[in-house]
């Protein structure tokens, strides 16, 4: 029955090539209502329950949103779109610490998502807040995934997150989103060969300035018609800089201004 169930929620999907958020919500409930979380089980008081209720309904969104899914930039007829290539126990019975490319806590909280080069496609869907609090680590690099300027705010949300790397996909926005300023933890992040246009304001330093714990930063093969802000060259644990094919104009002087312990910069 529950594995039937999977089926008709996957199956009722196939007709749409792409899919709004109100469409995915409506099957993340009905799956999530025939399957509950099973670490809300047992003696488990009723917020944490909740708690992971929230976390199996994002995960769920997550799938319904951007498996086998379009957007604006993969223009193919449905039956020419490919699912993930691994899923294995997305969408089933078992805990979400089981889903292909899941990593969890000792608490069974989702700690860390790689699905780099999984075929993700569609819109990633903003449900993802919901594991603000616990994941670390998030890798949807080499899919043709999209988020659009409107649907970028989910990204500054995520406060926990110590490695992002979104390079090779389909993220939109005019500028580099400013809610990346919020993710302070971050030591890791790549949005090389996305759609990250300059902007009117081109590169914004203020973007980068509260990243103070940034090691690791790729702006590669995007068109941002800018010079190298402050805010950038300023960061203090910055040791690896790539900005290759990115229209970077003005003085390459900021260079003297690095830090000390670069290792490398391209």
């Amino acid at each position: 029955m529950i594995f039937s169930l999977v089926f008709v929620v996957v199956s009722s999907f196939a007709a749409m090539t792409a899919v709004s958020a109100q469409q995915y919500r409506i099957l993340a409930d009905r799956f999530l209502s025939r399957n509950p979380s099973v670490y809300g089980e047992g003696n488990v008081d009723p917020s944490t329950r909740d708690l992971y209720d929230s976390q199996r309904f994002a995960m769920t969104c997550l799938f319904l949103a951007t498996a086998q899914r379009g957007n604006q930039y993969t223009d193919i007829d449905q039956e020419l779109l490919e699912p993930w290539r691994r899923s294995l126990n997305w969408l089933s019975p078992a805990g979400e610490c089981r889903w292909f490319g899941v990593t969890c806590d000792e608490n069974n909280f989702v700690k860390s998502i790689d699905l780099s080069g999984n075929n993700v496609g569609g819109t990633f869907p903003s449900e993802i807040i919901s594991l603000a609090s616990t994941l670390e680590y998030l890798d949807i690099s080499f899919n043709p995934v999209s988020s659009l300027t409107e649907g970028n705010a989910w990204i500054g949300e995520m406060t926990a997150l110590r490695h992002l790397d979104m390079s090779f996909t389909n993220l939109d926005s005019d500028g580099i989103p400013p809610s990346l300023g919020d993710l302070t933890l971050l030591t890791h992040l790549d949005i090389s060969s996305t759609f990250l246009w300059g902007g009117t304001d081109g590169l914004n330093g203020e973007v980068f300035e509260s990243l103070n714990e940034l090691e690791y930063l790729d702006i590669s093969q995007n068109s941002y018609n800018s010079a190298i802000p402050p805010g950038m060259y300023n960061l203090p644990n910055l040791k690896r800089l790539y900005m290759i094919s990115s229209d970077i104009t003005g003085s390459l002087d900021f260079i003297n201004e690095l830090p000390n312990d670069l290792i490398e910069i391209w």
